[in-house]
């Protein structure tokens, strides 16, 4: 629970003004939404060593989890490469990632929904955030293989996709959305725009301790290119709260929805 700011009503929405024009919210913060759990932001927490990102820390007041990086070559580049705006840009040759060994974000099993803000430097993608390190770990991918795109993986066995044909195009700025409860089929949205998939249902991450930022532990799959915002919920947002989340985070990183 945020300590500054009274406690609100799951599934009730969250009043804010917005503003003139669209392209965010007034008064707005995704910790307000009383199912969060963990919010990046490239604006704050980071840990810059020499213009690279040796730790990345949430910026939630309720709690805080920190992903870092000991080995200088695999840490990301400080960057502003969405629509000229603040981002971290890790390079999936170099293996680059930031992860905790020792906190978990959720439960295992819990559901889950997750938003994130990226363009990536090659169309091949990899894993955007992956909830254990190692194991039967809940990645949140865009991964590009066999003319299919992957948007989520258990271990790489419980996989949701859709053709590559149809996919978006994710070297252009995007804000992604998971949906994630067990025994059901994720819920996938890009830039607003529902994904229609096929494949497995989701399966609890039964991994082990941790969290990886751009990467995962059991196969590697790095993210080639910029990660902005990263925010996790645990529980389902309601409707309305989603769609406050959606607009804060579309208006701070000059992403049209």
């Amino acid at each position: 629970m945020n300590p500054h700011f009274p406690p609100l009503n799951p599934g009730v929405p969250v009043p804010v003004r917005r503003l003139a024009g669209g392209g965010g919210t007034s008064g707005f913060r995704p910790y307000y939404v009383p199912e969060t759990v963990a919010w990046w932001s490239p604006r704050a927490g980071i840990t810059n060593v020499s213009g690279a990102a040796s730790a990345w820390t949430t910026q939630y007041p309720g709690g805080t989890f920190t992903g870092s990086q000991a080995s200088a070559p695999a840490r990301p580049t400080v960057a502003a490469g969405i629509n000229g705006n603040p981002s971290l840009l890790f390079d999936a040759a170099a293996s680059q990632t930031l992860r905790n060994t020792t906190t978990n974000v959720l439960a295992a099993g819990a559901p889950r929904y997750v938003l994130g803000v990226g363009q990536m430097t090659s169309a091949a993608g990899g894993t955007f955030f992956s909830f254990k390190v190692g194991g039967a770990a809940c990645l949140c991918y865009i991964f590009n293989t066999g003319g299919n795109t992957y948007y989520y993986g258990d271990r790489l066995s419980a996989l949701a996709s859709e053709a590559t044909a149809g996919a978006p195009t994710f070297t252009n700025p995007f804000l992604i959305e998971w949906e994630l409860t067990a025994g059901a089929l994720p819920v996938v949205r890009v830039n607003n725009v529902a994904r229609t998939l096929t494949g497995s249902n989701v399966a609890s991450d039964t991994g082990t301790t941790g969290f990886e930022i751009a990467g995962n532990g059991f196969a590697g799959q790095y993210h080639p290119g910029h990660i902005a915002d990263i925010y996790i919920a645990s529980g389902i947002p309601s409707v309305a709260n989603k769609a406050l989340l959606r607009a804060y985070f579309a208006g701070i990183n000059g992403i049209t929805l």
